[in-house]
């Protein structure tokens, strides 16, 4: 069985810099958009959640944000860099938690639990604002940050989760 990696307590600042502003913009510019789930079984909020992060962080050493397709993570692997894992609940056990007072940009947001396995992603693009999947419409909207016991916000972007 997979576990979560030790977890510090819950970050309580935000966070800042170009590969955090660059992925609260990217995920803005997603709102309003369809996805198709592929044959594969893909699920597409994850697909953009990994995409997201990884034009972020090519921020910093490219000097430009654009959204780039993020590679699918090699069989097997169950790191969570370079790419984030391709399953939102691969992605669930990346970063490091944040209260969810301090949630700013670019931080993930993991909600609606099955069996301690997260089925909804979200990226915060504002305070109290995240873009998400919807997957009764089949797009990507605006929506307030979920609260709740079953909402964990992780920050992924400049975290040291060690993977």
């Amino acid at each position: 069985m997979r576990s979560a990696p030790y977890q510090l307590p819950a970050l309580r600042v935000p966070n800042t810099g170009p590969a955090v502003e660059c992925a609260g913009h990217l995920a803005m510019q997603q709102a309003g958009t369809r996805w198709d789930t592929g044959t594969d079984g893909a699920s597409e909020p994850a697909d953009l959640v990994r995409s997201v992060v990884y034009s972020a962080e090519l921020t910093v050493a490219t000097g430009s944000c654009e959204l780039v397709a993020a590679p699918v993570p090699a069989a097997g692997s169950s790191g969570c860099r370079p790419v984030l894992p391709a399953t939102i609940a691969g992605q669930g056990v990346c970063g490091q938690r944040v209260d969810p007072s301090a949630a700013s940009m670019g931080d993930l947001v993991f909600w609606e639990f099955r069996g301690n396995v997260p089925t909804r992603v979200g990226v915060v693009v504002a305070d109290g604002r995240i873009v998400t999947g919807d997957p009764a419409a089949g797009d990507f909207r605006w929506q307030a940050l979920p609260h709740g016991d079953d909402v964990r916000v992780k920050r992924v972007l400049g975290a040291g989760d060690g993977s």
